[in-house]
């Protein structure tokens, strides 16, 4: 998905066609228009400007899988910035020994 330099999504979101729908009303894919400002990697792509981000590991609103983000700022042709968005699923929250 992209966003555009407010954090507002002008894509719909893209799910790999081997993903399937989670049946709880809780998760579905984020629409056009939905506001991804206060997101991790919407403001650090932002602030990094051309380079990569990657997110904390979190459970994605989209299908309640632990997922983490990759995004990056580009200028467009057009003279506008946008942040473009990757979604990938990770296995497990890795373990520390405290």
């Amino acid at each position: 998905y992209i966003l555009d330099i407010n954090g507002y999504q002008i894509t719909s979101t893209i799910l790999n066609q081997d993903i399937k729908p989670n049946d709880n009303p809780l998760f579905s894919p984020c629409k056009k228009n939905d506001c991804h400002n206060l997101k991790s990697y919407f403001y650090s792509a932002v602030i990094l400007e051309t380079e990569f981000f990657t997110s904390h590991k979190y459970i994605s609103i989209a299908t309640g899988r632990l997922c983490q983000t990759n995004s990056v700022l580009f200028p467009h042709p057009n003279g506008n910035k946008y942040v473009a968005c990757i979604d990938y699923y990770v296995s497990s929250i890795e373990k520390t020994d405290d």
